[in-house]
């Protein structure tokens, strides 16, 4: 059924002091349904010519807005239907410049606005299945699911702005009667549209030949409309507006479970596969006619264009993952446009840390699927999200994490050339995000789509580069007061003061005052470095043997990619040098420092390890050089020193 929007037949009527009554033809020639017109007014004028000519000027507006205008010469006291735009307009006229009546005979379907915002729920634990085979799950895990489903008090901003509220079907079949009617009410009082992401088809069930209408119409009526609420959301005059197939094809395929068969024989073919989803859709337009339909690839899992599935790429007998996006894509674009199916839209999820690993980098193999997904005519939507529960040990704030590299993934696909027609924010994890609400509360879901929405709508920039929610790998610290003894483990014995003066440092004297390494330089190369016999403490964090430190460097799966210096320069250097050593030789990266003239006080500098090509392997000592061509007297604190994983 129709959304129908507003009543919009506008009738714009000047009349005489007398009009004969021949002079008004039918009101009702030509007439439609009044909110059949999607919210467009007509309004007509005429500018009276010399001779029986005059000029029509015809204009449609939709809440004030003109869209379309048309102008025309039409005799005295004529009538008739005319073509504005994509409008049909009828308009009488009478006394030479006077309207009789005018109104809108036909009106195109609005088309939706893009680019779009959806906010996918979190998700609740599943906990168990039960004896009956139906889902238990734990809501505590985001006991503010209910709250924001159906109270949009607590997210105004993102409710006013939001298109679509997206919902894992299966999970809505535990929803009560009062919780479904509670959200449809949300629903209508905001005009937030309605997607489902669903599984589609699981696996081939032999009720029927593969690819046919008997096996699409079997998990049509177990998933579509035996788990979730999709009937008795019709019930309280709700309607899905989306429907995301999450990789059916993959799924009856089987290469989904089994990964091999890609490489060898799978459950059914991807024309058969294809040809299941096309009668899966009828199936849904049955209960749904007036649904958009788009088909969503898990983007790690799949390979792409023959290239390797990034999730498999080592694994030599299924690393080519549930099967090659591309290829899919264009089989299912033949059947649909064979048959006329509106799927409308291709949707991938491929979280921010995959974005650049293996022999491709992910964020281009996107790009490149949002431009063969365009060319085939195909809207192209992007879930924006990060794997950061997988990491869960790297940060101090999950949600955080979560925020700033699902921004920072919105910001650096766009600035490559993406630009979706729909950003879909979520999160398929348990713990980050940790709340829905408020929205004005960091790091929820609604603060990130709050600010998500305020960049996409409103052309806000992103910036989240003063974010830091890592946990160092390792720490350094001074605590106290007092001259670093020239071996040792240096200020008591503590273990933290590990940057001494035992044959490791040239040039400089330094001390501990107030909590902070001082570094005050004798000659004009002053470095310090970390004795191998301070860190047997630690032995075990990173594998540390006696004497000697090993550190882990950067790898595709972590490592230590970054070293962070908080410091104070009280010269006017503007360059240092960080130095590794790795086996017997020594490597440097530059890093960059203000002046003490620019008053910066403390500064944080990260100095990029991963992009260095030989912070491989293991990493035996590390090195500070602050400023090369210093005199004495010249001087540096530093409060930390921290590698950092990610």
């Amino acid at each position: 059924m129709k959304r129908k929007l507003f009543l919009t037949l506008a009738i714009v009527m000047a009349f005489a002091a007398a009009v004969p009554a021949m002079a008004a033809p039918q009101k009702t020639n030509g007439y439609i349904e009044a909110d059949e017109t999607y919210g467009a007014f007509a309004a007509a004028e005429i500018t009276k010519l010399s001779g029986s000519q005059n000029e029509l000027t015809i204009t449609i507006a939709i809440e004030g807005n003109i869209i379309a205008e048309g102008f025309f010469h039409i005799p005295n006291n004529s009538a008739g239907e005319f073509e504005v735009g994509e409008y049909k307009v009828y308009v009488s006229s009478y006394g030479n410049d006077k309207i009789d009546c005018c109104f809108i005979t036909f009106a195109p379907e609005p088309k939706d606005p893009y680019p779009q915002v959806w906010l996918h729920t979190l998700h609740p634990w599943l906990r168990y299945w039960n004896q009956t085979g139906n889902y238990v799950f734990d809501w505590a895990a985001h006991d503010d699911y209910f709250e924001f489903l159906t109270n949009p008090e607590n997210w105004d901003y993102v409710s006013k702005n939001l298109d679509a509220v997206q919902l894992f079907g299966y999970i809505t079949w535990t929803w009560t009667d009062g919780q479904v009617e509670a959200f449809c009410d949300m629903v209508k009082a905001t005009g937030i549209k309605v997607a489902f992401e669903m599984g589609g088809m699981l696996q081939y069930q032999g009720v029927g030949p593969k690819g046919s209408e008997a096996e699409a119409r079997f998990w049509f009526e177990a998933e579509g409309l035996g788990q979730t609420a999709i009937l008795r959301m019709i019930e309280h005059g709700v309607y899905v507006d989306y429907i995301n197939f999450d990789g059916s094809i993959s799924r009856v395929m089987g290469t989904q479970n089994d990964p091999r068969k890609t490489m060898g024989t799978p459950d059914m073919t991807i024309e058969e596969a294809c040809d299941q989803i096309v009668w899966l859709i009828k199936c849904y337009q049955e209960v749904l006619p007036e649904a958009k339909f788009n088909y969503l690839w898990n983007f790690p899992n799949h390979s792409w264009k023959g290239g390797y599935a990034l999730t498999y790429y080592n694994d030599s007998q299924r690393r080519m993952g549930w099967g090659d996006v591309y290829e899919e894509m264009q089989v299912l674009d033949a059947a649909v446009k064979a048959s006329g199916v509106p799927l409308v839209g291709f949707t991938i999820d491929a979280p921010y840390n995959y974005r650049a690993t293996g022999d491709s980098s992910m964020i281009s193999r996107v790009l490149d699927f949002e431009q063969e997904a365009r060319a085939l005519g195909y809207r192209v939507a992007i879930v924006f999200n990060s794997d950061v529960d997988s990491r869960a040990s790297s940060f101090n704030n999950l949600s955080g994490q979560f925020y700033k590299e699902s921004l920072q993934y919105i910001d650096d696909y766009e600035k490559l050339g993406g630009s979706p027609d729909v950003y879909i924010l979520e999160s398929w994890y348990n713990r980050a995000p940790a709340k829905h609400l408020p929205e004005t509360e960091p790091y929820t879901l609604t603060y990130l789509a709050a600010e998500a929405l305020r960049h996409i709508k409103e052309g806000k920039p992103i910036d989240v580069s003063g974010l830091d929610f890592r946990v160092p790998a390792f720490t350094w610290k001074w605590p106290g007061s007092g001259t670093i003894p020239s071996s040792g483990n240096g200020n008591g014995g503590s273990p933290w003061t590990t940057w001494t003066n035992s044959g490791l440092n040239s040039g400089a004297i330094l001390a501990v005052a107030g909590n902070v390494l001082q570094l005050s330089c004798t000659d004009g190369d002053p470095y310090f470095a970390l004795d191998p016999a301070n860190i047997t403490t630690y032995a075990g964090l990173f594998g540390i043997g006696a004497r000697r430190l090993s550190v882990e460097a950067a790898t595709q799966n972590g490592g230590c990619q970054f070293l962070h210096l908080r410091l104070k320069n009280y010269t006017e250097f503007t360059a240092g040098t960080f130095f590794f050593l790795k086996g017997s030789e020594w490597h440097s990266i530059s890093y960059n420092m203000l002046p003490a003239s620019a008053e910066p006080g403390w500064q944080d500098i990260y100095i990029d390890l991963k992009s260095n090509p030989d912070w491989t392997g293991t990493i035996n000592r590390l090195r500070i050089d602050p400023a090369e061509g210093t005199e004495p007297g010249d001087f540096f604190e530093f409060e930390l020193i921290e590698l950092i994983r990610y």
